[in-house]
């Protein structure tokens, strides 16, 4: 499909959206009929329902309305402030998930911004902590 026969969404439109991979930003990221959605709070493998919240000619950008399936890593985020605040985008993934995802990131990124062979690259396990929580606090 050509750019110009690629399905556009219209700001507001609610459709079905399975989530395939994580952006580098921690959004959930799927595919609408060839376009990229990046939905903030969605998980990879899950199914949700989404309103589009703005479109652009290359990528749109939705809000869940609806999750039809959980991922079984999503949790209950342990700030009670987690759903205003913004300052954190994965506390609803399990910390152990949280690491795999920020390796597979790397990865997408180097595969898509660097001419290296990334199957012949030694890319480690991302290293967590002990308590990932409140480490911040002073």
């Amino acid at each position: 499909m050509t750019q110009n026969q690629t399905a556009q969404l219209k700001l507001g439109q609610t459709f079905p959206l399975t989530i395939k991979r994580l952006g580098i930003n921690g959004e959930g990221v799927g595919y609408f009929k060839k376009q990229v959605v990046f939905v903030p709070g969605a998980l990879p493998g899950e199914e949700v329902v989404v309103e589009a919240t703005k479109v652009h000619p290359k990528f749109s950008e939705g809000k869940i309305k609806k999750v039809r399936k959980k991922s079984q890593h999503r949790v209950v985020p342990p700030c009670p402030v987690y759903d205003q605040c913004g300052g954190c985008q994965l506390q609803h993934l399990e910390y152990t998930q949280q690491l795999k995802e920020k390796r597979d990131i790397v990865i997408q990124s180097l595969e898509r911004h660097s001419r290296l062979k990334v199957e012949d690259l030694n890319i480690k396990q991302t290293i967590g902590m002990d308590n990932p929580w409140s480490y911040r606090n002073k």
